[in-house]
């Protein structure tokens, strides 16, 4: 049934939250599949296939820009958690250890502690950062918001959703180019409104405060 091992656990399988909430059943999933190992090793490997020696030795940023790399990273840094949770999980499968005794296992709650700091992360990084935008073409040239369009942004709290959000959270990968990425739901995307939606005028500024009183709006 799992020949292909990128069908053994479906993407809504592989967020963050599930992968560490369902550790136990991911390692006896991977142990009792044909295709358990298959799928370990590309989990652990498929995305060198698309990262440059540069990005590898740190000399280049993956993606070319701050928040597309900053993702690339995150996706290892999981990985790498979970791989060692799973590899605690197959230890204790193989001896044999009764499931009341791998709550006190110190380094599955070493391991389980250190998840949770990397979901804070993920959850709350649509809210803090964005990705370029508008892209820039393929040629790396630098794009601009197009005359008569306005990008409104808010003042950046948490869960205060402006023109980079949209009301609805969709399924993304944490590295486009990894087939065994991690998954997170994600709110961030960034659009634009034209000036003719734009209803009435400014009539106070307050920021910056050195120019702060009525605006001068023309009609």
């Amino acid at each position: 049934m799992f020949d292909d091992p990128e069908s053994l656990f479906l993407p809504e399988e592989l967020t963050i939250y599930n992968m560490f909430q369902n550790n136990e059943a991911f390692a006896e999933k991977i142990l009792n599949s044909p295709a358990g190992f298959m799928w370990f090793s590309g989990f652990m490997t498929n995305w060198l296939e698309s990262v440059s020696n540069e990005v590898l030795n740190g000399s280049s940023l993956y993606g070319g820009d701050m928040y597309t790399d900053s993702l690339f990273r995150i996706n290892l840094m999981t990985k790498q958690l979970f791989a060692k949770l799973l590899l605690e999980n197959t230890q204790l499968l193989i001896e044999k250890t009764p499931k009341m005794l791998w709550v006190t296992n110190e380094n599955r709650i070493n391991y389980l502690n250190e998840a949770q700091l990397l979901y804070i992360y993920i959850n709350y990084n649509d809210s803090r950062n964005m990705m370029v935008f508008p892209q820039n073409s393929e040629s790396g040239e630098p794009q601009y918001i197009p005359e008569n369009s306005y990008f409104l942004m808010g003042d950046n709290r948490f869960n205060s959703l402006d023109m980079r959000h949209s009301y609805d959270r969709n399924l993304e990968k944490l590295m486009e180019s990894d087939n065994f990425s991690v998954n997170y739901m994600s709110n961030l995307k960034p659009q634009l409104v034209a000036k003719k939606s734009v209803l009435g005028s400014p009539s106070l500024r307050f920021w910056p405060i050195n120019r702060f009183g009525f605006a001068n709006t023309k009609k």
